[in-house]
């Protein structure tokens, strides 16, 4: 602008000007502290990224200089698996720390930072940097496993090396024997031979398995440069690398060049480009000829140590059989006539036969022996012969030996008969010629009993065929000879025929009166028969034999034929095999390759032919079996009818060597099969790897020719420019190559920047495609965050709901319960003011014959203290005796002037001061005998748990009582004289302390049996009882003052209040605690007393036990059974539902629910009799258990006479009776109410009508039960947390349950698996899910049943990938086969029926199309899994013992309405009146100890009576 004309316009200029610039200087200092933060802000991420940088190179470089070489393997690899560990770890941290400043550079560019090009670089290089280390680290877990695998086979095959060397020495040094070894020593040497085998064989799986691993090793000494290979070294690349647009892609291979440097190997790779590649991306990959040479020669060591060994089997068994041998020759050589005479003729026979298989087992065996040469078996041979031909001739002289005996005594006979003919000659003649016939019919007997024996000896010889067809085809020949002989010796059989018919001539001529001389000829003629059946047989057995073996010698003949051929070209097979494989070969040969495939295609067109042979094998095999059958079958006929045990000597059947001999063959070609295989598999990749370096030299080839055409080329451009000649030419020439030379740079820039547009789009297409599956995983993440939010928002309205009306129910009790308790206090407070008046007229009335000063007082009070008496535990002082009314003060006075003495107030006080009145042992009527109850169980007599709460009654009163020796001690004394178990030593301890006190842990100070049971030190219920027992025994003990107190004394001082008053003072099924075991019904202590007896000579109580061995009666009574339910009608729908339905449906209030619940019952009328005799009716509440006396409501007024012959006359119903004892007694004890008309459901709390029974009164607010509720009530999301005993009326847990029997050990472990797989065990007690190891430390499960469950609490926490340490579901488990099927697809039916599919990491609940989309299921499986009709019934009910799938056992459970938790229902029977199949013990021992005492905190209050929910409707007692 102008200046201004005059000073004012120059002034307002001025001043213009320096707002202008103020202004400037205002803008440019923003700038500048602009532009400071933006450097600053640069140099902070630049340093950043520069440290981060500087640490991923710093570990990149130590794990690329690291040697994966074979040196100190051993040592390396275990440091480098923990420093591999730790760098993964340091990865993950900082992967932390990268995304951490991924995300400060991502705001600086999206505040768009003017060095936003140069972050951009430093982070492309940081992503590098870290993407390259990533890279390697797979490189090294690759190596390592390798390496591992390396080191672990060198070991294992140098120890197998060692343990071969050892058995080879020990073969070589035990097992030495010649001729003169005795025959014990050698059979003893022959079965530690075949011990030593067994040894060895274990050798021979650890040599095979290192055969097939050795082909899997990988080469490490190549990887030292100072190792020269013969060969090129083939290289393999465990990741993608690129260096100057070359690159190799992983599982590629190359050929190393040079490995000098460490870090860096200089390889071909595909293509022929040669790079330099770090080492660790590189493997050189297996076969490893040094571990395929040791395993080798291992296997060649164990081959070489069974032929030795097989070596020496062979001679001892040679010379086993040679002392056999020896020993039989030299008996036969001393045999006589004389000798063989004696014998029957199987026993000189069996002698002949035994010497003939001894040999033939010597021949066998002393092929291939060391022991014997040529000539021992020539000398053998001979010897044997002689011992044959000495047999022999004693054999066939034998016969005339006999005959000449027998012939003397005929002629003896003969002679008498003459001389006895002359006497009677009209009848001589006769009687001579039948003689004469006698004579020649034994005589040919004889010898054709000789022909027949000889025969059927022959025929016995043999018990099977052969395989050699020279030895068929020689037995073929004996059989023909044998029968040309017979058909020759066929006279023999004639002229016994007609001899036998000339006797029986001769004797029809002899008059009957002539009797002297009788022979009986029915003899003869059956041994003339026998002989002629013999003859026949041997005959027709001959004729089948020789059919039978002519047979088998054509079939033998043709597998003889094939099995040779083939034997013969597998062996020409493996040598042509093994000449293609030694052949060298360093350039392609096609022929080489075309002669393998052919090989292998010659063998594999073999199977058919081998096949055939093994088929003929088993058809002679088949034929041999039934000719030994055969021959087997004549043997025993012959025994049979002979009665004469034939020898059986065969020790293999030529079959079983056929078949072994066949399975050889085919072995051997499947061998070969697979060699040839793998040999022509191998030729295949080596010839692709081999083309592949072929199209790298051409390559090359094609690079030398470009560099000769270059040369060429400038030289004729120099020649050009020397040339002179054309320069126009010359000129145009120099521009064409100025023109073609622009354009080539001009290409190669254009090709450049392509590629790095290229690059960068690739870089941001990757960067956005994570960014794209971040943000996927982010929304699909935020939507099952959305459904979860949506399905908790649903519950807890639905809780809210639910809780806002327990709130009114409770609001209104506690407001009737005020009211009481305000109404109580007015009472107490008129009582102390009436008390107070009384004591006010007292204290006013004089007192005249005091004399007693303050001072002397105070004396007295001090001397009482001093004075004492012996108490349970410990001295008790007088005074105390006084405060607890036992003493007064008269007796004080009198103690002073001594006229009471200590002993005195001891023996009047002594039911105060000593021992107890409790139950001391067993009375057992059936052997007339007193037991302590401890021996009585282990006798058998009383239960286990019974002993217990009759033990713990004992500690409670005061001491453990000795019944049979009247003796009161301590259970620590009990327990030094085995009067009790040391598995009860710490409940009866227990029990003990309410006598000794219980600590108070929060005061230390020593308190009560009540004051436990209200600090809730001691479970309720279990407390309860021993304060009963105490009272029966004679009164509540006082554990500081050391003795017994009246209940209102104990009342007074506070040891228990109104409440436990009422529940001691109750008679009511819940407090009958105590089990009489001869009725089995559920008593209170002092009724067991009232059963008991007194000892005579002790005055103890006895429990009687009856003697089962007299005859009980059974009485079983059905009378009548109703039922009543109420049923309420929607007035919008018309809908009939239950009570509780309509109570859910807010239908109906509260109170309402209550008193319709109480009017659904099931009535029934029974009559019972019980241990004394008498009979006693009742009426029973099927629905509840409730039972009621009427002769006890009869008696207590309850009802009158008229009333009950009102029901007698059925003027009154089985309701109306009922209903007017339970209106008239004190409300019923529970509510129930359920949704199926057969099952009970639901114990509720008391409207205006006081429940009976205190401890119900007490648990009534907190106690629900409920069967298989509806879903819209409950929430079925969570497994069978407990199981319900129906016959206690208990809640306890699934171990507890297997104990007792009533649950089998299979179903068992299904429910706590479903526990584990879906959140951990849960303890019933306080509904809390713990891991396996706080379940064991709590003793919910044992540590057995800990290492059962281990799977599936694996499939809760998840599968460890051991490469990529990720943790795997179950579904994804099962198919990576870390998890088996079956248990697999169990796990995920428990989970998918309790809310879905389980995240391991997260433990989120996966939906089934969400684990699809994962990959964890097909939709096959997903199917399989929602279809829970068809799971399999792998549980057994404990109710029904029926089987059920997990989803029957979830819609049957009962559910506990204060925390939802499902509870099995279980019996020890079947409610279909079916025992447990698993339960083998089921009953009446089978439960020992389960019911009382077995476990504190097992069951709320005191024991209950045992009630049957099911149909049936008639009850059996049994009495003595």
């Amino acid at each position: 602008a102008s200046f201004g004309d005059d000073a004012e316009t120059i002034s307002q200029q001025i001043l213009n000007h320096n707002k202008f610039h103020s202004s400037i200087q205002r803008s440019l200092e923003k700038m500048s502290h602009a532009r400071a933060a933006q450097l600053r802000d640069l140099q902070n991420i630049i340093e950043e990224i520069s440290r981060a940088i500087i640490w991923v190179n710093d570990r990149e470089e130590e794990e690329l200089v690291f040697d994966w070489g074979d040196k100190n393997i051993d040592n390396y690899i275990p440091r480098k698996q923990e420093s591999y560990s730790k760098l993964m770890s340091d990865l993950e941290e900082k992967e932390k720390e990268l995304n951490k400043l991924k995300a400060k550079v991502d705001i600086i560019l999206k505040n768009q930072h003017p060095a936003s090009d140069k972050i951009e670089a430093y982070m492309d290089t940081l992503q590098t940097q870290w993407s390259w280390l990533l890279q390697i680290t797979k490189c090294i877990h690759i190596h390592l496993k390798e390496n591992a695998a390396y080191s672990q086979f060198f070991k294992e095959a140098n120890e197998t090396y060692t343990r071969l060397q050892k058995d080879h020495e020990s073969i070589r040094k035990k097992f030495i024997c010649d001729k003169n070894t005795p025959l014990e020593n050698l059979t003893e040497m022959l079965k530690n031979l075949e011990k030593e085998k067994e040894k060895i064989m274990e050798s021979k799986r650890q040599v095979q398995t290192l055969v097939s691993k050795s082909k899997n090793i990988v080469c490490l000494k190549p990887r030292n440069p100072e190792e020269k290979s013969s060969g090129p070294v083939i290289v393999k690349a465990l990741c993608d690398f690129k260096q100057d647009q070359k690159g190799i892609m992983k599982g590629n291979e190359g050929i190393l060049k040079d490995n000098s440097q460490r870090s860096k190997w200089h390889v071909t790779g595909p293509g022929g480009l040669e790079m330099l590649i770090p080492s660790v991306c590189l493997l050189i990959p297996p076969p490893n000829p040094l571990s395929i040479s040791l395993a080798n020669k291992n296997e060649q060591y164990y081959e070489a140590i069974m032929s030795i060994w097989s070596q020496l089997y062979i001679n001892i068994k040679s010379l086993i059989s040679w002392q056999y041998c020896m020993k039989d020759i030299q008996y036969i050589n001393s045999l006589t006539l004389s000798m063989l005479s004696r014998m029957r003729p199987e026993e000189y026979r069996n002698i002949i036969k035994n010497l003939e298989l001894h040999y033939q087992e010597f021949m066998r065996n002393s092929l291939g022996s060391e022991m014997f040469s040529d000539e021992d078996k020539r000398k053998m041979e001979m010897q044997y012969v002689g011992a044959q031909t000495h047999y022999d001739q004693l054999v066939i002289q034998l016969p005339s030996y006999s005959k000449t005996l027998f012939m003397i005594s005929i002629h003896v006979m003969f002679d008498f008969t003459v001389i006895f003919s002359l006497f009677f000659s009209s009848q001589g003649f006769v009687c001579v010629s039948r003689l004469t016939a006698l004579q020649a019919l034994l005589q040919n007997l004889l010898q054709a009993e000789d022909i027949i024996k000889v025969h059927e000896a022959r025929l016995t010889e043999k018990e099977t065929s052969s395989l050699d067809l020279k030895e068929v085809e020689k037995y073929l020949m004996t059989l023909k000879t044998m029968k040309a002989e017979l058909e020759q010796k066929k006279g023999v059989l004639k002229a016994m025929e007609s001899e036998l018919s000339k006797a029986v001539h001769w004797n029809s001529q002899i008059d009957k009166s002539f009797h002297q001389c009788d022979v009986d000829l029915s003899r003869y003629s059956e041994l003339t028969g026998q002989m002629t059946d013999r003859w026949r047989r041997i005959v027709a057995q001959i004729d089948s034999r020789v059919w039978d073996l002519e047979k088998q010698e054509k079939q033998l003949n043709h597998y003889k034929q094939t099995n040779s051929i083939m034997n013969k070209w597998i062996q020409e097979t493996r040598q042509r095999q093994d000449t293609l494989q030694i052949t060298k070969f360093n350039s392609l040969d096609k022929n080489y390759v075309v002669n393998e495939q052919a090989l292998y295609s010659e063998i594999k067109g073999k199977k058919e032919k081998v096949d055939d042979v093994v088929k003929d094998a088993d058809t002679c095999a088949a034929s041999i079996k039934d000719y030994e059958l055969q021959l087997a079958s004549y043997s025993a006929g012959l025994e049979t009818l002979l009665n004469i045990p034939i020898k059986r000597t065969m020790l293999q059947s030529p079959a079983t060597e056929l078949r072994q001999e066949a399975a050889e063959l085919q072995s051997r070609y499947i061998e070969l099969l697979t060699r040839s295989s793998d040999y022509y598999r191998f030729l295949g990749e080596m010839m692709k790897n081999m083309e592949e370096l072929k199209t790298s030299m051409i390559v090359q080839r094609s690079d030398a020719n470009y560099r000769e055409i270059v040369q060429e080329r400038d030289s004729l451009l120099v020649k050009l420019k020397l040339s002179q000649q054309d320069k126009d030419k010359q000129q145009r020439s120099e521009e064409e190559l100025r023109r073609i030379k622009l354009s080539l740079e001009t290409e190669i820039k254009q090709k450049q920047r392509l590629q790095d547009e290229i690059d960068k789009i690739t870089k941001d297409f990757k960067y956005w495609k994570s960014q794209y599956e971040l943000k996927e995983g982010q929304i699909r993440q935020s939507e099952a965050d959305r459904d979860k939010v949506h399905r908790d928002k649903a519950s807890l309205q639905s809780e809210i709901q639910r809780l806002t009306a327990e709130l009114r129910s409770l609001e209104e009790r506690y407001k009737s319960r005020l009211q009481s308790s305000d109404k109580e206090m007015s009472e107490l407070i008129m009582k102390k003011e009436a008390l107070e008046r009384e004591l006010k007229l007292l204290q006013q009335r004089p007192v005249p014959c005091c004399r007693c000063t303050q001072t002397s007082q105070s004396v007295s009070d001090s001397s009482y203290q001093k004075l004492t008496v012996k108490g349970l535990r410990g001295e008790v002082s007088l005074t105390e005796l006084v405060d607890s009314n036992l003493l007064d003060q008269t007796d004080l006075d009198k103690v002073n002037r001594g006229q009471l003495t200590g002993k005195e107030i001891e023996d009047r006080l002594r039911s105060y001061l000593g021992g107890s009145d409790c139950i001391a042992g067993i009375y057992d009527e059936a052997n007339d005998r007193v037991l302590p109850f401890y021996q009585a169980m282990k006798d058998g007599l009383l239960r286990r748990g019974t002993t217990l709460e009759l033990l713990e009654a004992q500690a409670a009163s005061g001491f453990i009582i000795d019944p049979v020796n009247n003796v009161c001690m301590t259970v620590d004394e009990a327990w030094r004289r085995a009067l009790v178990g040391k598995e009860f030593k710490d409940k009866l301890l227990s029990a003990e302390k309410a006598v000794t006190g219980y600590k108070d842990p929060a005061t230390g100070k020593i308190i009560s049996l009540f004051q436990a049971i209200e600090k809730e030190i001691i479970e309720k219920g279990h407390g309860i009882r021993l304060l009963e027992a105490q009272i029966a025994s004679g009164g509540i003990i006082d554990p500081k003052g050391s003795h017994r107190i009246d209940v209102e004394v104990a009342y007074r001082k506070g040891y228990f209040d109104r409440e436990m008053n009422e529940i001691l003072t109750y008679e009511g099924d819940d407090t009958k605690g105590f089990f009489d075991p001869n009725t089995h019904e559920n008593l209170t202590y002092l009724q067991l007393k009232k059963r008991c007896i007194n000892d005579p000579k002790t005055g103890l109580i006895l429990l009687p036990l009856k003697d089962k061995k007299k005859p009980k009666q059974m009485t079983s009574q059905k009378n009548t059974l109703r039922k009543r339910r109420v049923v309420i009608v929607d007035p919008d729908t018309g809908k009939e539902m239950t009570v509780r339905e309509a109570y859910h449906r807010e239908l109906i209030d509260y109170d309402t629910f209550l008193e319709l619940s109480e009017q659904e019952c099931e009535w029934e009328e029974i009559t019972i009799e019980t241990s004394d005799g008498s009979k006693r009716l009742l009426i029973v509440d099927r629905k509840t258990g409730t039972q009621y006396d009427i002769q006890e409501s009869l008696d207590r007024g309850v009802i009158d006479r008229q009333t009950l012959d009102k029901y007698r006359a059925g003027t009154l119903t089985l309701h109306e009776f009922a209903g007017l004892i339970t209106s008239k007694s004190s409300g019923s004890e529970l509510s129930i109410c359920t949704s199926s008309p057969e099952d009970v459901a639901t114990c509720s709390s008391p409207t205006q009508i006081a429940p009976s029974s205190p401890t119900i009164r007490k648990r009534f607010a907190s106690v629900s039960i409920t069967l298989s509720p509806p879903t819209d009530i409950f929430d079925d999301q969570s497994p069978v947390g407990a199981i319900f005993d129906t016959e206690t009326l208990e809640k306890i847990t699934i171990p507890e349950a297997q104990r007792r029997g009533i649950v089998d050990n299979i179903t068992a472990q299904r429910l706590l698996e479903a526990q584990v797989c879906t959140g951990g065990i849960v303890n019933p007690a306080t509904g809390q899910r713990l891991s396996l190891k706080d379940a064991v430390q709590q003793s919910i499960i044992d540590e057995d049943m800990s290492v059962k469950l281990k799977p599936a609490q694996k499939a809760y926490a998840g599968f460890e990938d051991v490469k990529t340490k990720r943790k795997l579901s179950a579904a994804e488990a099962i198919k990576e086969k870390w998890l088996p099927y079956e248990a697999g697809q169990r796990f995920l039916e428990f989970q998918y029926l309790t809310g879905g599919l389980i995240e391991p990491e997260t433990g989120r609940r996966v939906s089934i199309e969400e684990a699809i989309r994962r990959g964890w299921l097909d939709g096959k499986g997903a199917q399989k899994l929602q279809d829970t009709r068809n799971y399999i019934k792998n549980l057994t009910c404990p109710k029904t013992k029926l089987k059920i799938s997990y989803k029957d056992a979830m819609d049957n459970c009962m559910v506990e309405e204060n925390n939802g938790m499902k509870m099995l229902q279980a019996t020890s029977m079947s409610s279909k009146g079916i025992s447990s199949p698993y339960n083998v013990s089921s009953g009446t021992n089978s439960r020992t100890g389960s019911r009382a005492g077995s476990r504190t905190g097992s069951r709320s209050g005191s024991r209950r009576g045992s009630v049957d929910y099911t149909s049936s409707v008639t009850y059996s007692y049994m009495s003595s």
